[in-house]
């Protein structure tokens, strides 16, 4: 099963939050996130996981796709200044393999 980004979006009502806190949510969340990866011993960076029933993967691997879909959204926003992504009219281009 893959993740329905349109329905959580819809169904979270992240088009009634205030703009400038989504920004604090996903800042601090991934704040949370670098620090979890960061306090990660080096040897578990090798574990495997499975999501989705996809194939498994690292959590090095896991930790790097991540970045990389994190980049891709901040270009989108960056390249975009003031584009509000929850309200209709955003167009979002397809997420990089």
């Amino acid at each position: 099963m893959r993740f329905q980004e349109k329905y959580a979006a819809l169904t979270q009502a992240y088009a009634a939050e205030p703009w400038p806190d989504l920004v604090n949510l996903w800042l601090l969340l991934n704040r949370h996130l670098l620090h979890v990866v960061k306090a990660m011993p080096a040897a578990v960076l090798s574990h495997e996981c499975v999501i989705g029933g996809r194939p498994a993967v690292t959590l090095e691997a896991l930790a790097a796709d991540y970045l990389r879909h994190v980049d891709h959204h901040l270009a989108q926003l960056l390249a975009n200044p003031g584009t509000d992504p929850t309200f209709p009219g955003f167009t979002e281009e397809p997420h990089p393999p």
